[in-house]
């Protein structure tokens, strides 16, 4: 296993916030709790705090597949969210699928790909390809935080991108899990579990810590086929469709 010294890194931010339980707040979460919409489906786990300055993950470059994924904006994401106060929302991992309409390094057509990207409380959103990889199991350390009044991404202690949209001090909101566009979850069968979604966040006093999920785990659609999630203090798992 690689060093990972740079995930348990603090971001150095010092006020110091109140944690609370919290309603849900506009923007995607709110679709996220029982979604199986026509062309979205999610398996998530989710912590709320008054005050989230930055939220860590290391994951494994696994395998992803999903069918018709050559559709324009068709994907499968392995990743997390923070959601601001306003809706707004920046989100960082794993994407395989289509990668039209991406800035930064996207390819012709179908891709593996490293990506972040943000989405205004309306819905514009806007997303970075960082680069091109492959499912070689190497373990990525992602920070996504506040930092120098602005929130900022950061791959294996590398900035990789500065949000535009998110302007709030604080996030409220912390996602992880899939994400499934474009494709049918119960057309889909079980790869086994992906359990290599480990996360830490940083609220008051700006230490580290296990997010003590609120809500545990939504599945959407079927949990017996695909995307069927569960959590440990840490991390959380979901099931991968095979081809």
């Amino acid at each position: 296993m690689r060093d990972t010294k740079l995930f348990y890194r603090s971001l150095a931010i010092a006020s110091v916030v109140s944690c609370a339980l919290l309603q849900p707040v506009t923007g995607p979460a709110n679709a996220y709790q029982s979604s199986c919409l026509a062309a979205h489906c999610y398996s998530l786990a989710s912590y709320f705090s008054t005050g989230i300055y930055s939220a860590h993950l290391l994951e494994n470059r696994e395998p992803l597949w999903a069918t018709n994924v050559a559709q324009i904006g068709a994907h499968l994401n392995s990743e997390m969210w923070l959601t601001m106060q306003d809706g707004s929302y920046i989100e960082a991992g794993l994407r395989y699928g289509d990668d039209s309409f991406s800035d930064g390094q996207p390819c012709a057509n179908v891709c593996y790909d490293l990506f972040w990207s943000e989405t205004k409380p309306d819905g514009s959103s806007h997303r970075t390809i960082i680069t091109n990889t492959t499912p070689n199991g190497y373990r990525d350390e992602w920070a996504i935080g506040r930092y120098g009044g602005a929130w900022i991404i950061k791959l294996n202690g590398n900035l990789v991108g500065t949000s535009s949209y998110a302007t709030d001090p604080t996030s409220q909101r912390l996602d992880v899990g899939s994400e499934l566009a474009q494709d049918t979850c119960s057309s889909l069968q079980s790869n086994g579990y992906n359990t290599n979604m480990h996360v830490l966040v940083q609220a008051s006093g700006g230490t580290l810590h296990d997010p003590a999920w609120t809500n545990p785990v939504v599945n959407s659609c079927s949990s017996t086929l695909m995307l069927g999630g569960f959590v440990s203090p840490t991390q959380f798992a979901w099931n991968k469709p095979k081809p």
